[in-house]
């Protein structure tokens, strides 16, 4: 699971504990990805996501946008799409008509 240390600038108080300035944190990436004030229905798998999306500051974009956009996006997409190719041409799938579906909650 991506994560991101950081050490804390100045004195916190979250949920009864004391934080230092000294203090350590982990930043999870999927909590930032689940949050409904950045993201439509994050918990909703949506493809269309991305298309025409306008960023806010500090909100995460995979690949990212304009001057900072990611050269090796286009190489992602073609490996992506290679083997979904082979996934699916060369493996049976069943539909199950019970299943279950999880979500890490932070």
């Amino acid at each position: 699971m991506r994560c991101c240390a950081k050490h804390l600038s100045h004195l916190l108080n979250l949920d009864r504990q004391r934080l230092t300035s000294a203090s350590m944190v982990l930043l999870y990436q999927k909590d930032g990805n689940m949050d409904p004030e950045t993201y439509i229905n994050p918990k909703e798998f949506d493809l269309s996501r991305w298309e025409n999306h306008t960023a806010r500051a500090g909100s995460f974009i995979p690949f990212g946008l304009g001057s900072r956009f990611c050269p090796g996006s286009d190489l992602t997409k073609l490996q992506l799409t290679i083997f979904l190719h082979h996934f699916l041409l060369n493996y049976r799938f069943h539909l199950f008509f019970t299943y279950f579906l999880f979500y890490f909650l932070s």
